[in-house]
């Protein structure tokens, strides 16, 4: 009777570290996911140009090496080629078969007004209006992500693996002690206007690993350990 006990005592631990092992990297790191940013959208005219992003990020977003949790965001943001400080522009919004309104909010530096809504866009593109003191202009914004990109999933295995070490002195009795940030992003290091997934592990004392990953080739194009 002990060796049976001791035989399914062995398999269940085996099975255990089975189902650990077979674990993807979004899945063991998940809870540390401050921010994972899914899609880009673009658009625009001779009046503005427009775009979006749309994922999941921390709520309230504080960058201190935890993740209290997240929600839904799209952020829209119109850029007039005409600037006037104080313009009020309302917008009315349509994706995921949902309709949102409200008004821009001007940027407190740049010269640009955005909007908020706490709702994640995966739609193919976005229809917007945007509407202010007799103007309206109706915009398609595209999604930048075409179906040869590797998902944020992707992103992470590959960040992960180059940012083996630098990983593990972020991590405490077998926990990761460090928040995530998964980004689609206009390449940082140039203008070429190519998009990349930007991985980053934060720590604690903000101490910070990145890695830049071409969507495409996968390759690594850019390293912060």
């Amino acid at each position: 009777m002990k060796f049976k006990k001791f035989i399914i005592a062995a398999v269940c631990a085996m099975t255990v570290f089975a189902l650990c092992a077979c674990k993807t990297d979004m899945e063991k790191y998940g809870s540390n996911i401050s921010e994972l940013r899914r899609n880009v959208y673009e658009g625009g005219s001779e009046s503005m140009a427009v775009t979006a992003i749309a994922g999941v990020r921390e709520d309230p977003y504080v960058i201190d090496g935890h993740c209290a949790g997240v929600k839904e965001f799209t952020v829209i943001k119109i850029v007039p080629k005409e600037f006037i400080a104080g313009k009020v522009y309302s917008y009315a919004v349509n994706f995921g078969g949902n309709e949102y309104t409200g008004e821009f909010s001007q940027h407190p530096f740049g010269k640009s007004f955005s909007a908020d809504i706490s709702a994640e866009c995966s739609d193919a593109s976005i229809t917007l209006t945007v509407r202010s003191d007799g103007y309206e202009e109706t915009f398609t914004l595209e999604s930048v992500v075409t179906e040869d990109m590797v998902s944020a999933e992707k992103a992470l295995e590959i960040a992960s693996s180059r940012l083996k070490k630098e990983i593990s002195s972020l991590t405490s009795g077998g926990r990761l002690c460090a928040e995530i940030y998964i980004r689609l992003m206009a390449n940082p290091i140039d203008n070429s206007g190519e998009y990349h997934w930007y991985v980053a592990f934060v720590g604690e004392s903000q101490l910070t690993y990145a890695a830049l990953i071409q969507p495409v080739t996968m390759e690594i194009v850019a390293v912060r350990d």
